[in-house]
């Protein structure tokens, strides 16, 4: 991901955020033991990758601040 300029990087970011909702709105509706298990794998799979961005993020905002 450290090849993304900062535009694609936000706009990943943004439509992982809203993956991550599509599938908690999911998870909430579920009632299969399955589906829950499922479903929470891709909601922390998406945590994992939006605070990989957010780390991103940062290193970059500090790296221009020095």
């Amino acid at each position: 991901m450290n090849i993304l300029n900062d535009q694609e990087l936000a706009e990943r970011l943004r439509k992982t955020k809203t993956d991550l909702a599509w599938w908690e709105n999911k998870l909430a509706k579920s009632r299969k033991p399955s589906l829950i298990g499922i479903r929470s794998v891709h909601c922390s799979t998406l945590r994992k990758e939006i605070a990989e961005m957010k780390g991103i993020q940062f290193a970059r905002h500090c790296a221009e601040q020095v």
